[in-house]
C-alpha cells in the first residue's frame, strides 16, 4: 500500500540546528525522500501531528505547504489506481518533483539519491565511500552525465586518470569501479538504463590483487624469511632461535596450542611477534612455508 508521510530530517541538522522537512514515500516495500525545502529546528516540529507547532513564527505557511504535497502525492496515487497502472515509488516522486523528472536521465542526479538513501539508513560507510567515488567521475567528467555517456572509452580514460592524478594502486581503482558499477546497476533494475548499452559489459573487469597467503613473510628481504621460518620451526619442536623457545612439558609438533605459547613471556616479548598475536599463531599451526 502506497502512502506518504511528512518527516523531520534529524540528522542533518546544520550549524544553527536547523533540520530538513521531506517527504517520505512508501510503496511496495520501498522508499524515496521528497524535500520541502524547509527547515525548523527540532523543538518545533510535532512528531506526532507530523506538522509544525504554533510555536514557530511561520507554522501557517509550512504547514500549508505540507498539506498541499501530501495532497499532491496522494493525488497522484488515486489516479494510478483509476488507471490500473503500478504505482511505483520512482513515479511518485517524479510527480512530486518534476525538474528531477527531467534530468532522470543523468547519472549524477540519480547517484546523489542513492548515496543520500544510504546515509538515511545509517550505512554511513558506504555512503562516504561512494560519495568519494563519485566525487572523483564528476571531477573527471563533468556536469551533466547522461547514462548514455558512461561508454567503455570513457571508463577506460578514468581509470587512466585515477592513476595519473590521483596516484591510485590497482586495488583502489578496482574499488571505486565498484562503486560505480553498483549505481549504474541500480539504475538498470529501475528502467532507467537499458542493461544491452552497460559498458562494463565490453570493458575489462578489475580485480583485487590477491592477497599473500604468507601474511607474515610476504615482501620481506630472504633474510628476514628465513629467520621468520626458524622463529616458527622453533615454536613447534622446541629448538631454539631468535630468542624463541618452546616452553617444557608442551603437546607434541602438531599438536601446539596456540592460547599456551601466546602466554609465553619469551615469544610474546620476542620482536618478530610483539603485537602481532595473528601471525603468531600462523606460524605456530605450521603455515609458513620455508623460505627457498
Amino acid at each position: 500500500m502506497a502512502r506518504v508521510t511528512p518527516v523531520l530530517w534529524t540528522q542533518k541538522k546544520n550549524k544553527k540546528g536547523h533540520c530538513p522537512i521531506y517527504l517520505r514515500i512508501e510503496a511496495n516495500d520501498r522508499r524515496r525522500y521528497v524535500s520541502l525545502r524547509t527547515r525548523i529546528h527540532e523543538s518545533h516540529w510535532n512528531d506526532n501531528k507530523r506538522r509544525v507547532r504554533k510555536t514557530h513564527p511561520q507554522h501557517e505557511a509550512i504547514n500549508n505547504l505540507i498539506a498541499q504535497r501530501v495532497a499532491e502525492a496522494e493525488g497522484e496515487i488515486l489516479k494510478l489506481r483509476t488507471d490500473r497502472e503500478r504505482i511505483t515509488v520512482e513515479t511518485l516522486k517524479d510527480s512530486l518533483t518534476p525538474e528531477t523528472a527531467e534530468a532522470s536521465g543523468d547519472f549524477f542526479v540519480f547517484a546523489d539519491d542513492v548515496i543520500q538513501d544510504f546515509e538515511r539508513r545509517g550505512s554511513i560507510y558506504t555512503h562516504k565511500r561512494y560519495k568519494s567515488v563519485c566525487k572523483k567521475f564528476r571531477a573527471f567528467t563533468g556536469e551533466p552525465l547522461p547514462f548514455d555517456k558512461i561508454t567503455p572509452r570513457l571508463l577506460r580514460n578514468f581509470e587512466t586518470h585515477l592513476i595519473e592524478h590521483y596516484k591510485n594502486n590497482r586495488s583502489t581503482i578496482a574499488a571505486n569501479f565498484n562503486g560505480l558499477r553498483s549505481i549504474l546497476y541500480k539504475a538498470i533494475r529501475e528502467g532507467k538504463f537499458p542493461q544491452a548499452d552497460n559498458p562494463f559489459f565490453h570493458c575489462v573487469r578489475l580485480s583485487k590483487p590477491r592477497s599473500n597467503a604468507n601474511s607474515l613473510t610476504g615482501g620481506a628481504s630472504p633474510r628476514k624469511q628465513r629467520h621468520v621460518w626458524r622463529c616458527s620451526r622453533s615454536l613447534r619442536n622446541g629448538t631454539t632461535h631468535g630468542g624463541v623457545t618452546r616452553r617444557s612439558g608442551m603437546p607434541p609438533r602438531w599438536n601446539t596450542n596456540s592460547s599456551t605459547m601466546l602466554s609465553n613471556p619469551q615469544v610474546l616479548n620476542c620482536p618478530l611477534y610483539r603485537g602481532n598475536s595473528s601471525c603468531l599463531s600462523r606460524s605456530i599451526m605450521g603455515i609458513i612455508a620455508p623460505p627457498r
